[in-house]
């Protein structure tokens, strides 16, 4: 949590930005103009479809441990999730990520 909000005071202009963006980050300050358009970027299709599979991998029965106790050259090549997985992040022409905005 530190990290992120020192995040905020390193992107933004001024004091009063930072404080506005912290007021945001809490839901104080009313909705912003890109409010709208943020609720579309995070709740189309393809994210609902991704948060579900995630969702679905997450709650499985089997950990991580359970897959490392024999270590196999085929255990060790990439999973075809994690090969689409990079080829959407490549796939995109802007990341709104604020890390990657350094």
């Amino acid at each position: 949590m530190l990290v992120l909000f020192s995040w905020v005071l390193f992107r933004s202009n001024t004091v009063t930005d930072a404080m506005h963006y912290f007021g945001m980050m809490f839901g104080l300050g009313g909705r912003d103009a890109g409010s709208a358009l943020v609720a579309v970027q995070l709740y189309g299709r393809g994210q609902l479809i991704m948060m579900a599979v995630g969702a679905a991998i997450m709650m499985s029965p089997v950990q991580a441990f359970d897959w490392s106790r024999v270590v196999t050259w085929p255990s060790c090549t990439p999973r075809p999730g994690f090969i689409l997985g990079l080829m959407a992040m490549f796939a995109q022409a802007f990341n709104p990520f604020l890390y990657f905005q350094f």
